[in-house]
């Protein structure tokens, strides 16, 4: 994968794994080895083990049944993609799993309604860096991105071509603004021509968008729209309780 010498442990299993499933060795309608088999095969944690299987499941080969165990559904993946955010520390690990093209380095000055979303102010000239991502750089993007810098950050942008990992992670240290908060924010409209032509999809196609912005004791660091077609594009969350019920 992109951004990587090798895949990580979980991705190797969730190859492994798929291939088995297509080649036929787990056929449609059985059921799986346990977790147990699994770390015990590939001398792993139940944690890597149940990421991977989170990935198979998220391409539709298996399922999980409570009290059952996990069974094999399908031999061929669906054309979607899973996404499932806890902390900044899996969306690092999201961006090293996955493949990102930058397509332009722009300088643009803030209207009214931009400046409200990113967090400047009317008239600032900012620097927007577009791109595309997908889970291996030959394959079809499953997101069209847009992150927004703001101008104290904006010398920072040419070495974003190369940097690893997410563009927060990149500028917060090398400009030393520690992130204090990063606010989410999830909404749905019809594609642009603009996106619909980076999905490959139908401007009449509903397009999800997940802004992301980054914020440090001087203000945003980055923000950063990411649209997906809503179609094949699933987002998880688990939520705690805070106290006793």
């Amino acid at each position: 994968m992109a951004n990587q010498p090798t895949d990580a442990r979980y991705l190797q299993i969730v190859n492994v794994l798929k291939a088995r499933i297509v080649s036929g060795l787990y056929p449609v309608g059985t059921l799986l080895p346990t977790e147990a088999d699994f770390c015990a095969e590939f001398t792993v944690s139940r944690y890597t083990v149940r990421e991977a299987l989170r990935r198979l499941i998220a391409m539709g080969l298996i399922s999980r049944k409570q009290g059952a165990g996990t069974f094999v559904e399908r031999s061929e993946a669906k054309e979607s993609y899973f996404f499932a955010l806890r902390s900044l520390t899996e969306l690092f690990q999201y961006a090293l799993d996955t493949s990102f093209k930058i397509v332009a380095i722009e300088e643009l000055v803030l209207t009214s309604a931009l400046a409200a979303e990113v967090g400047g102010k009317r008239g600032e000239r900012w620097t927007v860096v577009t791109g595309l991502r997908s889970l291996t750089p030959d394959a079809q993007p499953f997101c069209f991105t847009k992150s927004y810098i703001p101008g104290r950050l904006s010398w920072l942008a040419p070495e974003l071509p190369g940097c690893v990992g997410p563009f927060y992670a990149h500028i917060e240290k090398r400009a030393n603004e520690p992130i204090l908060t990063a606010q989410q924010h999830i909404s749905a409209s019809r594609a642009s021509p603009e996106i619909a032509r980076a999905l490959g999809i139908s401007e009449s196609d509903v397009a999800l968008l997940m802004m992301r912005r980054y914020v440090s004791a001087k203000g945003t660091v980055v923000a950063s729209f990411n649209w997906h077609n809503a179609a094949e594009f699933t987002y998880r969350m688990a939520i705690q309780r805070d106290g006793p019920s």
